[in-house]
Protein backbone atom coordinates (compact mmCIF):
# COMPACT_ATOMS: atom_id res chain seq x y z
CA UNK A 1 0.00 0.00 0.00
CA UNK A 2 1.04 3.17 -0.89
CA UNK A 3 -0.05 6.88 1.10
CA UNK A 4 0.03 9.74 -1.16
CA UNK A 5 0.65 13.44 0.02
CA UNK A 6 -0.12 16.06 -2.08
CA UNK A 7 1.12 19.95 -1.50
CA UNK A 8 1.35 23.13 -3.86
CA UNK A 9 2.84 26.70 -3.75
CA UNK A 10 2.22 29.47 -5.98
CA UNK A 11 4.73 31.91 -4.36
CA UNK A 12 8.16 31.58 -6.03
CA UNK A 13 9.46 35.01 -4.83
CA UNK A 14 8.76 34.39 -1.19
CA UNK A 15 11.32 31.24 -0.28
CA UNK A 16 10.94 30.99 3.54
CA UNK A 17 6.74 31.31 3.21
CA UNK A 18 7.02 28.68 0.48
CA UNK A 19 8.12 26.16 2.38
CA UNK A 20 6.48 26.59 5.09
CA UNK A 21 2.91 26.45 3.13
CA UNK A 22 4.55 23.24 1.78
CA UNK A 23 5.54 21.03 4.52
CA UNK A 24 2.14 22.31 6.47
CA UNK A 25 0.04 20.75 3.97
CA UNK A 26 2.17 17.47 4.30
CA UNK A 27 2.28 17.49 8.44
CA UNK A 28 5.44 14.63 7.65
CA UNK A 29 5.60 13.91 11.26
CA UNK A 30 2.18 12.98 11.47
CA UNK A 31 2.17 11.10 8.14
CA UNK A 32 5.23 9.48 6.85
CA UNK A 33 5.72 5.80 7.06
CA UNK A 34 8.90 3.53 6.80
CA UNK A 35 9.96 4.51 3.32
CA UNK A 36 9.28 7.61 1.25
CA UNK A 37 10.08 9.39 -1.34
CA UNK A 38 9.27 13.02 -3.45
CA UNK A 39 8.53 13.73 -6.74
CA UNK A 40 8.35 17.50 -7.58
CA UNK A 41 7.41 19.60 -10.72
CA UNK A 42 7.72 23.40 -10.69
CA UNK A 43 7.80 26.76 -12.96
CA UNK A 44 11.45 27.27 -13.56
CA UNK A 45 11.06 30.59 -11.59
CA UNK A 46 10.65 27.63 -8.25
CA UNK A 47 14.54 27.19 -9.12
CA UNK A 48 16.03 30.31 -10.06
CA UNK A 49 14.81 32.00 -6.95
CA UNK A 50 16.38 29.59 -4.77
CA UNK A 51 12.86 27.89 -3.01
CA UNK A 52 13.34 24.26 -4.71
CA UNK A 53 16.88 23.99 -3.10
CA UNK A 54 14.80 25.42 0.30
CA UNK A 55 12.47 22.95 0.22
CA UNK A 56 14.93 19.51 -0.94
CA UNK A 57 16.92 20.83 2.11
CA UNK A 58 14.01 20.61 4.74
CA UNK A 59 13.03 17.07 3.45
CA UNK A 60 13.89 13.70 4.69
CA UNK A 61 13.81 11.65 1.64
CA UNK A 62 15.03 11.91 -2.10
CA UNK A 63 13.66 13.95 -4.52
CA UNK A 64 13.31 13.92 -8.69
CA UNK A 65 11.04 15.56 -10.99
CA UNK A 66 11.36 18.43 -13.48
CA UNK A 67 10.41 21.07 -14.97
CA UNK A 68 7.02 22.16 -16.56
CA UNK A 69 4.85 24.95 -17.87
CA UNK A 70 1.27 24.03 -16.30
CA UNK A 71 0.54 21.83 -13.05
CA UNK A 72 -2.73 20.81 -11.30
CA UNK A 73 -3.10 18.99 -7.62
CA UNK A 74 -6.04 18.58 -5.20
CA UNK A 75 -6.98 21.63 -4.50
CA UNK A 76 -5.20 23.89 -6.94
CA UNK A 77 -4.29 24.44 -10.53
CA UNK A 78 -2.12 26.58 -12.68
CA UNK A 79 0.47 27.74 -14.72
CA UNK A 80 3.16 29.09 -12.39
CA UNK A 81 3.08 26.60 -9.31
CA UNK A 82 5.33 23.84 -7.44
CA UNK A 83 3.60 20.56 -6.79
CA UNK A 84 4.86 18.12 -4.80
CA UNK A 85 3.99 14.38 -4.44
CA UNK A 86 5.15 12.86 -1.28
CA UNK A 87 4.90 8.64 -1.72
CA UNK A 88 5.42 6.68 1.74
CA UNK A 89 4.92 3.53 2.30
CA UNK A 90 5.53 0.61 4.81
CA UNK A 91 5.83 -2.46 2.21
CA UNK A 92 7.18 -0.79 -0.78
CA UNK A 93 10.74 0.78 -0.88
CA UNK A 94 11.90 3.68 -2.82
CA UNK A 95 15.53 4.32 -4.71
CA UNK A 96 16.54 7.23 -6.54
CA UNK A 97 19.77 8.46 -8.27
CA UNK A 98 20.63 11.45 -11.04
CA UNK A 99 23.23 10.34 -13.53
CA UNK A 100 26.28 11.64 -15.22
CA UNK A 101 26.20 14.23 -17.88
CA UNK A 102 24.59 12.34 -20.98
CA UNK A 103 26.38 14.02 -23.73
CA UNK A 104 27.47 11.34 -26.19
CA UNK A 105 27.13 8.65 -24.21
CA UNK A 106 22.83 8.11 -23.28
CA UNK A 107 23.48 4.57 -23.24
CA UNK A 108 25.56 3.80 -21.26
CA UNK A 109 24.91 6.89 -18.59
CA UNK A 110 21.18 5.42 -18.44
CA UNK A 111 22.25 2.01 -18.05
CA UNK A 112 25.01 2.86 -15.32
CA UNK A 113 22.12 4.82 -13.81
CA UNK A 114 20.15 2.13 -13.33
CA UNK A 115 22.15 -0.30 -12.11
CA UNK A 116 23.37 2.43 -9.43
CA UNK A 117 19.28 3.52 -8.01
CA UNK A 118 18.54 -0.79 -8.55
CA UNK A 119 21.14 -1.99 -5.99
CA UNK A 120 20.40 0.23 -3.46
CA UNK A 121 17.78 -2.40 -2.87
CA UNK A 122 18.34 -6.00 -2.43
CA UNK A 123 15.39 -7.30 -5.05
CA UNK A 124 14.89 -5.93 -8.62
CA UNK A 125 12.58 -2.96 -8.49
CA UNK A 126 8.90 -3.46 -10.06
CA UNK A 127 8.13 0.19 -11.30
CA UNK A 128 10.84 3.18 -12.04
CA UNK A 129 9.94 6.79 -12.72
CA UNK A 130 11.89 8.95 -15.30
CA UNK A 131 12.34 12.42 -14.99
CA UNK A 132 14.66 12.86 -18.63
CA UNK A 133 15.87 15.82 -20.45
CA UNK A 134 14.50 17.44 -23.13
CA UNK A 135 17.59 17.71 -25.43
CA UNK A 136 18.21 14.41 -25.71
CA UNK A 137 16.22 11.39 -27.50
CA UNK A 138 13.63 9.82 -25.53
CA UNK A 139 13.66 6.60 -27.33
CA UNK A 140 17.56 6.50 -26.45
CA UNK A 141 16.74 6.56 -22.57
CA UNK A 142 13.76 4.47 -22.57
CA UNK A 143 15.07 1.85 -24.69
CA UNK A 144 18.52 1.53 -22.19
CA UNK A 145 16.20 1.62 -19.01
CA UNK A 146 14.38 -1.16 -21.32
CA UNK A 147 17.47 -3.43 -21.74
CA UNK A 148 19.01 -2.68 -18.35
CA UNK A 149 16.08 -3.56 -15.95
CA UNK A 150 15.25 -6.60 -17.69
CA UNK A 151 11.44 -4.82 -19.11
CA UNK A 152 10.91 -3.27 -15.72
CA UNK A 153 7.77 -0.77 -16.47
CA UNK A 154 9.30 2.48 -16.73
CA UNK A 155 6.67 5.66 -16.37
CA UNK A 156 7.95 8.97 -16.83
CA UNK A 157 8.00 12.87 -18.66
CA UNK A 158 10.78 15.10 -20.10
CA UNK A 159 11.60 18.37 -18.92
CA UNK A 160 10.05 21.43 -20.72
CA UNK A 161 10.30 25.21 -20.11
CA UNK A 162 9.41 27.20 -23.53
CA UNK A 163 8.48 30.97 -24.17
CA UNK A 164 8.54 31.91 -27.57
CA UNK A 165 11.18 29.18 -28.12
CA UNK A 166 12.49 26.31 -25.84
CA UNK A 167 13.89 28.44 -22.85
CA UNK A 168 16.04 26.28 -19.88
CA UNK A 169 14.12 23.14 -19.14
CA UNK A 170 15.71 21.22 -16.19
CA UNK A 171 16.11 17.82 -14.71
CA UNK A 172 15.33 18.12 -10.91
CA UNK A 173 17.08 15.66 -8.11
CA UNK A 174 17.42 16.60 -4.35
CA UNK A 175 17.66 20.19 -4.80
CA UNK A 176 19.68 20.82 -7.68
CA UNK A 177 18.83 21.19 -11.13
CA UNK A 178 20.35 20.01 -14.51
CA UNK A 179 19.14 20.60 -18.33
CA UNK A 180 21.57 17.02 -19.30
CA UNK A 181 21.02 14.64 -16.43
CA UNK A 182 18.70 11.60 -15.99
CA UNK A 183 17.00 10.96 -12.52
CA UNK A 184 15.68 7.85 -11.99
CA UNK A 185 13.39 6.89 -8.79
CA UNK A 186 12.37 2.68 -8.53
CA UNK A 187 9.68 1.49 -6.64
CA UNK A 188 10.33 -2.33 -4.87
CA UNK A 189 7.68 -4.72 -3.61
CA UNK A 190 4.28 -5.50 -4.37
CA UNK A 191 3.75 -2.05 -6.49
CA UNK A 192 0.04 -2.61 -9.00
CA UNK A 193 0.76 -0.09 -11.88
CA UNK A 194 -2.10 0.43 -14.57
CA UNK A 195 -1.11 2.79 -17.58
CA UNK A 196 -3.48 4.93 -20.06
CA UNK A 197 -2.24 5.88 -23.31
CA UNK A 198 -4.07 8.44 -25.67
CA UNK A 199 -2.78 10.20 -28.89
CA UNK A 200 -4.59 12.74 -31.01
CA UNK A 201 -5.96 11.25 -34.36
CA UNK A 202 -3.64 11.85 -36.95
CA UNK A 203 -5.80 12.81 -40.03
CA UNK A 204 -6.02 16.56 -39.93
CA UNK A 205 -2.74 17.31 -41.81
CA UNK A 206 -2.09 20.53 -43.18
CA UNK A 207 -0.75 20.33 -47.55
CA UNK A 208 3.00 20.65 -46.10
CA UNK A 209 5.10 17.22 -46.59
CA UNK A 210 8.88 15.89 -47.07
CA UNK A 211 10.82 12.67 -47.13
CA UNK A 212 13.32 12.72 -44.43
CA UNK A 213 16.65 11.57 -46.11
CA UNK A 214 19.29 12.02 -43.39
CA UNK A 215 19.32 12.10 -39.51
CA UNK A 216 21.26 11.02 -36.51
CA UNK A 217 19.67 10.09 -33.44
CA UNK A 218 17.03 13.19 -32.76
CA UNK A 219 18.71 14.90 -35.30
CA UNK A 220 17.29 15.73 -38.38
CA UNK A 221 19.76 16.74 -40.84
CA UNK A 222 18.23 16.37 -44.33
CA UNK A 223 14.78 16.92 -45.67
CA UNK A 224 14.34 16.23 -49.82
CA UNK A 225 17.99 15.96 -49.44
CA UNK A 226 18.87 19.99 -48.64
CA UNK A 227 19.05 20.99 -45.23
CA UNK A 228 16.29 20.67 -43.02
CA UNK A 229 15.43 24.04 -42.28
CA UNK A 230 15.74 25.47 -45.82
CA UNK A 231 13.07 22.74 -46.72
CA UNK A 232 10.68 23.97 -43.87
CA UNK A 233 11.50 27.56 -44.97
CA UNK A 234 10.31 26.55 -48.47
CA UNK A 235 7.14 25.12 -47.29
CA UNK A 236 6.50 28.23 -45.34
CA UNK A 237 7.12 27.00 -41.96
CA UNK A 238 10.58 28.90 -41.29
CA UNK A 239 11.18 32.22 -42.18
CA UNK A 240 14.88 34.45 -42.77
CA UNK A 241 15.18 36.96 -40.11
CA UNK A 242 17.66 39.88 -39.91
CA UNK A 243 21.82 39.36 -41.22
CA UNK A 244 20.54 35.58 -42.95
CA UNK A 245 19.25 33.99 -39.39
CA UNK A 246 16.29 31.47 -39.78
CA UNK A 247 13.43 32.35 -37.15
CA UNK A 248 11.68 29.65 -35.72
CA UNK A 249 7.71 29.50 -36.14
CA UNK A 250 6.90 27.88 -33.16
CA UNK A 251 6.93 24.41 -34.22
CA UNK A 252 6.47 22.29 -31.33
CA UNK A 253 3.16 23.38 -31.30
CA UNK A 254 2.69 21.08 -34.62
CA UNK A 255 2.43 17.08 -34.30
CA UNK A 256 4.84 15.50 -36.89
CA UNK A 257 3.84 12.23 -38.03
CA UNK A 258 6.46 10.40 -40.39
CA UNK A 259 4.81 7.24 -42.37
CA UNK A 260 7.35 4.41 -43.91
CA UNK A 261 6.81 2.90 -47.11
CA UNK A 262 7.78 -0.56 -45.16
CA UNK A 263 4.24 0.23 -43.46
CA UNK A 264 5.79 0.12 -39.59
CA UNK A 265 4.03 2.00 -37.20
CA UNK A 266 3.75 5.93 -38.01
CA UNK A 267 5.92 7.77 -35.30
CA UNK A 268 4.87 11.27 -33.85
CA UNK A 269 6.98 13.54 -32.48
CA UNK A 270 7.17 17.76 -32.51
CA UNK A 271 10.35 19.48 -33.33
CA UNK A 272 12.17 21.36 -30.49
CA UNK A 273 14.33 23.64 -31.96
CA UNK A 274 16.87 24.61 -35.18
CA UNK A 275 20.39 24.04 -34.93
CA UNK A 276 23.37 26.60 -36.71
CA UNK A 277 23.83 23.92 -39.28
CA UNK A 278 20.61 24.28 -40.20
CA UNK A 279 19.27 20.73 -38.68
CA UNK A 280 16.40 20.05 -36.53
CA UNK A 281 16.01 18.64 -33.26
CA UNK A 282 13.78 16.53 -32.04
CA UNK A 283 12.74 14.79 -28.53
CA UNK A 284 12.53 11.48 -30.04
CA UNK A 285 15.04 9.04 -32.60
CA UNK A 286 13.67 9.42 -36.23
CA UNK A 287 14.75 6.58 -38.79
CA UNK A 288 15.45 7.71 -42.32
CA UNK A 289 13.32 7.33 -45.61
CA UNK A 290 9.93 8.08 -44.32
CA UNK A 291 7.50 10.61 -45.75
CA UNK A 292 7.20 13.66 -42.52
CA UNK A 293 3.77 15.68 -42.77
CA UNK A 294 2.79 18.29 -40.22
CA UNK A 295 -0.15 17.93 -38.56
CA UNK A 296 -2.93 20.30 -37.22
CA UNK A 297 -5.24 19.63 -34.15
CA UNK A 298 -7.69 21.96 -32.92
CA UNK A 299 -8.94 22.97 -29.35
CA UNK A 300 -11.68 20.29 -28.76
CA UNK A 301 -9.34 17.31 -29.92
CA UNK A 302 -6.88 18.43 -27.13
CA UNK A 303 -10.00 18.63 -24.78
CA UNK A 304 -11.84 15.38 -25.69
CA UNK A 305 -8.37 13.35 -25.41
CA UNK A 306 -7.92 14.79 -21.69
CA UNK A 307 -11.60 13.54 -21.33
CA UNK A 308 -11.07 10.33 -22.33
CA UNK A 309 -8.28 9.41 -20.28
CA UNK A 310 -9.79 10.35 -17.18
CA UNK A 311 -12.32 8.91 -18.12
CA UNK A 312 -11.00 5.45 -18.00
CA UNK A 313 -9.13 6.35 -15.05
CA UNK A 314 -12.43 6.43 -13.47
CA UNK A 315 -13.42 3.24 -14.79
CA UNK A 316 -10.34 1.32 -14.00
CA UNK A 317 -10.71 0.87 -9.84
CA UNK A 318 -9.55 2.29 -7.04
CA UNK A 319 -5.94 2.87 -6.55
CA UNK A 320 -3.45 4.95 -4.15
CA UNK A 321 -2.36 7.75 -6.40
CA UNK A 322 -2.61 9.05 -10.36
CA UNK A 323 -0.26 10.50 -12.47
CA UNK A 324 -1.18 12.04 -15.86
CA UNK A 325 1.43 13.97 -17.89
CA UNK A 326 -0.20 15.65 -21.18
CA UNK A 327 2.31 16.64 -24.17
CA UNK A 328 3.11 20.85 -24.04
CA UNK A 329 2.20 21.33 -27.64
CA UNK A 330 -1.57 20.39 -26.87
CA UNK A 331 -1.56 23.57 -24.45
CA UNK A 332 -1.01 25.68 -28.24
CA UNK A 333 -4.06 24.15 -29.59
CA UNK A 334 -6.26 25.68 -26.78
CA UNK A 335 -8.75 28.50 -27.11
CA UNK A 336 -7.58 29.67 -23.33
CA UNK A 337 -4.30 28.26 -22.20
CA UNK A 338 -5.75 26.71 -19.14
CA UNK A 339 -8.37 24.88 -20.17
CA UNK A 340 -7.20 21.59 -20.30
CA UNK A 341 -5.64 21.80 -16.46
CA UNK A 342 -9.48 23.02 -15.72
CA UNK A 343 -10.63 20.27 -17.26
CA UNK A 344 -8.41 17.68 -15.87
CA UNK A 345 -9.00 19.56 -12.12
CA UNK A 346 -12.95 18.97 -13.20
CA UNK A 347 -12.77 15.80 -13.65
CA UNK A 348 -10.60 14.32 -10.70
CA UNK A 349 -13.64 15.46 -8.81
CA UNK A 350 -14.44 11.54 -9.44
CA UNK A 351 -11.09 10.25 -8.98
CA UNK A 352 -10.28 7.50 -6.29
CA UNK A 353 -7.25 8.47 -5.14
CA UNK A 354 -4.84 11.97 -5.16
CA UNK A 355 -3.44 13.02 -8.55
CA UNK A 356 -0.41 15.32 -10.47
CA UNK A 357 -0.84 16.34 -13.18
CA UNK A 358 1.88 18.89 -15.29
CA UNK A 359 2.54 19.33 -19.02
CA UNK A 360 5.43 17.47 -20.65
CA UNK A 361 8.38 17.91 -23.26
CA UNK A 362 7.96 13.87 -24.22
CA UNK A 363 6.00 11.55 -22.39
CA UNK A 364 7.22 7.91 -21.46
CA UNK A 365 4.57 5.06 -20.62
CA UNK A 366 4.02 1.40 -20.90
CA UNK A 367 1.88 0.19 -23.70
CA UNK A 368 0.07 -2.88 -23.84
CA UNK A 369 0.61 -5.17 -26.82
CA UNK A 370 -2.32 -6.74 -28.73
CA UNK A 371 -0.96 -10.20 -26.21
CA UNK A 372 -1.46 -8.35 -23.23
CA UNK A 373 2.09 -7.56 -22.18
CA UNK A 374 4.24 -4.25 -21.60
CA UNK A 375 6.94 -3.00 -24.03
CA UNK A 376 8.81 0.27 -23.01
CA UNK A 377 7.73 3.18 -25.04
CA UNK A 378 8.40 7.25 -25.66
CA UNK A 379 6.23 9.20 -26.96
CA UNK A 380 5.35 12.95 -28.22
CA UNK A 381 1.79 14.93 -28.71
CA UNK A 382 0.17 12.33 -26.18
CA UNK A 383 -1.63 12.15 -22.28
CA UNK A 384 -0.60 9.45 -20.55
CA UNK A 385 -1.87 8.40 -17.53
CA UNK A 386 -0.46 5.94 -14.29
CA UNK A 387 -2.46 4.71 -11.41
CA UNK A 388 -0.25 2.79 -8.82
CA UNK A 389 -1.79 0.54 -5.59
Amino acid sequence: MIRALTAYTTEPDNVDGAVHDILEQLDLEKNLLAHSTGILFCYLDFITTGVLKALCDSLPFDVTGCTSMGFAAPGAAGEIMLTLLVLTSDDIEFSAGLSEPLAQEVKECTAELYRRVSQQQAVKPSFIFASAPLSFSGDIVVDALDQASGGVPVFGIAAVDVEAQVRSPLVIYNGGAYPDRLALLTLTGGVKAKFFMDRLPGELHLDKQAVITSVEDNRIITLDNMPAVDCLEKIGLVEKGVAGKKLYNVMYAFPISVEYPDSRETKVFTVYGINADGSLTSGSSIPPGGTMRIGSVTSDLVLKSAAHITDLIKKSGDCDVILIFSCFSHNLALMDSQDELKLIQEQAAGFSAPHIWAYAGGEICPRYTTEGQLTNRFFQYTIIACTLG
